[in-house]
C-alpha cells in the first residue's frame, strides 16, 4: 500500500487536498497570529515612522540577521548529522526558520518545541535528539553570551563612583 492511499479520497487526488488543507490551515492560523500581533498598533504611525526612515540603515541589521540564520543552521546540522548522517544544511535551514516565526509568534518562546517536532516529520529525527539538539544549542548561546559579557567586562573601562 502506498503512502498517498492513506489519504481520505486515496490516491494523488486525496494527497493534494490533505496538503490544501494543511496550507488553508496555516494560512488561517498565520493570519490570525498577525491580527492578534498587531491588535492595538498604531499602524498609520508605524507607516509614517517607516516612511521618514532612511531604509539604508535596514540593510546592515539584515544581512547580520541572514548570517546568523545561516551560521546557526550550519551549526544544526552539525549538531543533528551525528544522529542523522543524511541531514543536510537545506533542511535545517527551512526548520530553523519556520521555527523562528513560532519563536516570534507564540508568547514564552514556544517555538523551539516547533524545531524537535518539525525535524521528525521532515528527516525522521527523534524528538528527543531533537530537543536535546535545541538544549546543546541553547547552552552553546549561553556560553558565547557569558564570554561577549566577560571580554566587556575586560575591556571597558568602569567608573569608580558607579561601584
Amino acid at each position: 500500500m502506498n503512502e498517498s492511499s492513506n489519504h481520505p479520497g486515496g490516491g494523488l487526488a486525496g494527497a493534494i487536498l490533505a496538503r490544501s488543507r494543511q496550507v488553508v490551515l496555516g494560512l488561517l492560523l498565520g493570519g490570525l497570529a498577525l491580527a492578534i500581533a498587531l491588535w492595538g498598533v498604531p499602524l498609520a504611525a508605524v507607516a509614517d515612522a517607516l516612511a521618514r526612515a532612511d531604509l539604508i540603515w535596514l540593510v546592515p541589521p539584515a544581512i547580520m540577521f541572514l548570517l546568523q540564520q545561516v551560521i546557526r543552521a550550519g551549526r544544526q546540522a552539525l549538531i543533528l548529522q551525528a544522529q542523522a548522517p543524511d541531514h543536510r544544511f537545506r533542511t535545517s535551514l527551512s526548520v530553523l526558520c519556520i521555527s523562528f516565526l513560532f519563536i516570534n509568534t507564540l508568547p514564552a518562546r514556544l517555538g523551539e518545541v516547533v524545531r524537535p517536532l518539525l525535524l521528525l516529520e521532515r528527516e525522521g529525527i527523534p524528538v528527543g535528539a531533537g530537543f536535546a539538539a535545541v538544549f546543546l544549542e541553547r547552552a552553546i548561546d549561553l556560553c558565547a553570551m557569558l564570554v561577549m559579557i566577560a571580554l566587556v567586562a575586560w575591556l571597558v573601562p568602569v567608573p569608580s563612583q558607579t561601584l
